[in-house]
């Protein structure tokens, strides 16, 4: 079974570029092409929030279409620049299969191997990630619903500080019992998450979370007592993908697109260059 996460597209609606400087209809295009090319093809695509800049129709449209473009079955979660009226608005049922009366935009995708639980982690005007207590029972009860089920939650904010001063600083209200309860459930496989802009990858109550890089925009790390401003660099896009094997361990692979993807065989060294004649790896 097979995964792919992409992450803070920032869409900023048609012919512009994304605070002047990002072409991320652009990149999210090349993206979307190349995992289409993927062999096998994705059983699913899950995109983990900030589709759009500033949440408004205009850019949700422009996520809605660029989207379609996918081969594989697609869903779609909140961030912090999404607005939920217009995710709801502009989304088509399959996208975003939250139930319509449910207030937050979490769903169930129970017919994998691996299942998924997705989650709204938007705490609406604010940057920073929020569980309240309806979201936290609402995923205690699907836990319990399959307990000896493998499971993968996704979600916009990463529940704990991962080095990037401007993201640590917006917060998680709700991680401590978003730990317990992840603490308390050992079929949970991973969490995959966005927000910072970067892949990295943390162990957290047991469970392995990782977040996928964004389309074009990487925030600034660093380790300091007192960090610098908040910037972004341009980068190349990048997206994960998720593979639950037939044993059934989950490998989850960074791919970025900035690199030629030309295959090339291994062969003995050149018998005149210096060094063992071995092959690498």
């Amino acid at each position: 079974m097979l995964i792919a996460q992409i992450s803070d597209l920032h869409l900023p609606g048609e012919g512009r570029l994304t605070y002047g400087h990002v072409d991320m209809a652009g990149a999210l295009a090349r993206v979307v092409a190349h995992v289409n090319a993927l062999t096998p093809l994705p059983d699913h695509a899950i995109v983990t929030g900030d589709l759009t800049d500033s949440g408004t129709p205009e850019q949700t449209r422009q996520a809605r279409v660029l989207l379609s473009a996918l081969a594989c079955p697609h869903t779609v979660l909140p961030g912090n620049h999404d607005r939920r009226r217009s995710l709801r608005a502009g989304m088509p049922p399959e996208t975003l299969p939250a139930p319509p009366d449910q207030r937050f935009l979490h769903y169930t995708l129970d017919h994998l191997p691996l299942r998924i639980l997705a989650l709204d982690s938007l705490d609406e005007g604010k940057p920073g990630g929020a569980l309240c207590r309806a979201r936290l029972d609402w995923l205690a009860a699907r836990l319990d619903e399959a307990p000896g089920r493998p499971t993968m939650l996704f979600l916009h904010h990463p529940p704990l500080p991962l080095g990037v001063p401007e993201t640590d600083q917006d917060g998680f209200a709700g991680a401590e019992d978003f730990a317990r309860l992840i603490a308390a459930h050992r079929n949970i496989l991973r969490i995959g998450a966005g927000h910072i802009h970067l892949a990295t990858t943390a162990q957290w109550q047991g469970v392995p979370v990782v977040t996928a890089p964004s389309l074009g925009m990487q925030l600034t790390r660093d380790f300091s007592e007192s960090p610098p401003p908040s910037g972004f660099t341009l980068a190349a896009p990048g997206y994960l993908l998720h593979h639950l094997s037939a044993a059934g361990t989950l490998t989850s692979h960074v791919v970025m697109l900035g690199e030629s993807e030309k295959r090339h065989e291994f062969a003995p060294n050149d018998p005149a260059a210096p060094g063992p004649d071995r092959n690498a790896g």
